[in-house]
């Protein structure tokens, strides 16, 4: 039973972290993290597939090896920080709550992108299957 429910927990974070992947709003790298914890524990085979996705693997193995995100992720997890409460201002024309659970929201992400290590894309190999052991600088 609880295979089973840790398999659909883990297809559930892919669905929502490929549409996190194509949509501004939603963040994709928690919910590979999430899809990556339910299918260690549960499948193996669910587990290979995701790391060798050719969209969401590169940011696994990338926080798997180095603890880290992309430079270009980056980038975007922070201009979606800035753009929710812009356009939630924007929609609204005025200081509400929703305004202020945006910009502590986004405050928040950026505050994590920015403690997190930047990976560089030539310091990893996309058909890796295990994570690398060296570390690697921050180029934060």
């Amino acid at each position: 039973m609880k295979r089973a429910l840790l398999i659909v927990v883990g297809w559930l974070s892919v669905a929502l972290a490929v549409a996190g992947a194509v949509l501004p709003v939603l963040p994709c790298t928690p919910f590979v993290l999430l899809a990556a914890v339910c299918f260690a524990r549960s499948s193996p085979q669910a587990m290979r597939r995701l790391r060798r996705s050719p969209l969401l693997g590169p940011i696994l193995r990338d926080w798997q090896r180095q603890r880290g995100m992309r430079l270009t992720a980056k980038i975007s997890a922070v201009v979606v920080a800035i753009a929710a409460p812009a356009i939630t201002f924007a929609v609204q024309r005025q200081l509400s709550v929703p305004f202020f659970i945006s910009l502590a929201g986004g405050a928040a992400a950026i505050a994590i992108v920015c403690y997190l290590p930047t990976v560089r894309p030539t310091e990893t190999s996309e058909n890796d299957e295990e994570p690398a052991t060296e570390n690697v600088r921050s180029a934060a």
